[in-house]
């Protein structure tokens, strides 16, 4: 029943042994406060912790598992619910829990300032464990979790996100779920907010959801693959944007739920099923040559055109330029009469090709501009 509370630096190297606490002790092997930190290595690469309740983290604390394998029957990698001004890094080894009553792997918790950095290694959920990773953040944004690289892995489901915390999945990161839900997204106490732009994720399941977007959460999808029974099911009033990535569903690529009333616009990506019913006014969808369904500018109905996506009015093609983080070029399909306007900080280069024109409207300015504007064609 031996415990050990850290309370300043402290750097272990497992060196190819293992450290076996016996017993079913609910005390924690490690528990990290008060400005401690653990960082485990493992020169050899066959080092192993076995302990009921290997790693807790409370406030002030910081954690670094470089190597090594934890594992355990309970939870074995837990920062404390009320916790603030918590670091977790992961950049190798493996975090486990043997078959056993223990509801997840990993319970990543906190009131504010909790940040999770998973770079390498796995964290691996048993068939007896409800979930390989749970995270509930006491308010919106007191977790921010980035996976940039190793696996967050389960038999059943694999990452339930159920509160107050900004998920961010890129790189070469690997959610999976070989039989349920691979990550759902949630807003108990707070909004989630999962902004995916690479990686994997995905489910085994002919009728599972690689991502369950569920109640008031917002989803995210730029980039990398999401692969399921259904790649993104969307349910209650959530908010899911896709401008990228490849979706890819047995049944759909985005399926929505028939009493559910959420927000979902689809302006970029590649999907297994047509999915023009999210496609914005002014785009629509054909099929590229592999197959896949994919948005395109609707030439009919779209009087504008920024970055590839159409607009039924110039000014909202001029704002989707301004709200980004770049300079952008509009360019005018057919003629239009509107008066637009250029925003401060705006950096826009409007494209009038020959035969198109653009008017003023109600006696106002054609174009009133606050930012940085070029005009071509």
């Amino acid at each position: 029943s031996k415990s050990f509370t850290i309370q300043n630096a402290v750097t272990l190297d497992l060196n190819g042994f293992s450290i076996t606490r016996s017993g079913d002790s609910s005390s924690k092997l490690f528990a990290i406060k008060n400005n401690g930190s653990l960082t485990l290595n493992d020169s050899k690469g066959t080092g192993t912790v076995n302990s009921t309740y290997p790693v807790q983290l409370y406030s002030n604390a910081t954690f670094i598992m470089n190597g090594g394998t934890i594992t355990s029957s309970g939870a074995a990698l837990d920062i404390y619910t009320s916790a603030v001004n918590v670091k977790v890094e992961i950049n190798g080894g493996s975090v486990t829990v043997a078959q056993g009553n223990s509801d997840n792997v990993f319970g990543i918790r906190g009131k504010e300032n909790v940040k999770v950095d998973i770079k390498g290694g796995d964290i691996l959920g048993a068939g007896s464990n409800r979930l390989a990773m749970y995270v509930s953040g006491d308010k919106d944004g007191a977790i921010e979790l980035n996976i940039n690289g190793g696996s967050v892995q389960h038999t059943g489901q694999a990452i339930q996100a159920y509160s107050g915390a900004v998920i961010n999945v890129s790189g070469d990161a690997v959610i999976r779920s070989e039989t349920n839900t691979a990550i759902s997204t949630q807003s108990g106490y707070g909004v989630v907010e999962l902004n995916m732009t690479g990686g994997t994720i995905s489910t085994g399941s002919s009728t599972g959801y690689a991502v369950y977007a569920r109640e008031k959460s917002r989803v995210n999808i730029g980039g990398g693959n999401v692969t399921g029974g259904t790649a993104v099911m969307v349910y209650d009033s959530a908010n899911v944007t896709v401008t990228g990535g490849t979706l890819e569903g047995k049944k759909a690529a985005i399926g929505k739920g028939s009493s559910a009333t959420p927000v979902i616009s689809v302006t970029g990506g590649k999907f297994s099923s047509d999915v023009k019913e999210f496609v914005p006014e002014g785009n629509t969808t054909d099929t590229d040559s592999e197959g896949n369904f994919i948005v395109v500018v609707d030439k009919a109905k779209a009087v504008a055109e920024a970055n590839g996506v159409g607009y039924t009015t110039v000014q909202a093609a001029i704002d989707s330029v301004a709200n980004s983080d770049a300079a952008g070029t509009v360019k005018l399909l057919q003629s239009k009469a509107e008066s637009v306007a250029v925003p401060a900080g705006a950096n826009v280069t409007l494209d009038i090709p020959a035969g198109v024109t653009l008017t003023n409207t109600n006696g106002a300015h054609t174009i009133t501009n606050s930012g940085t504007l070029a005009i071509t064609g």
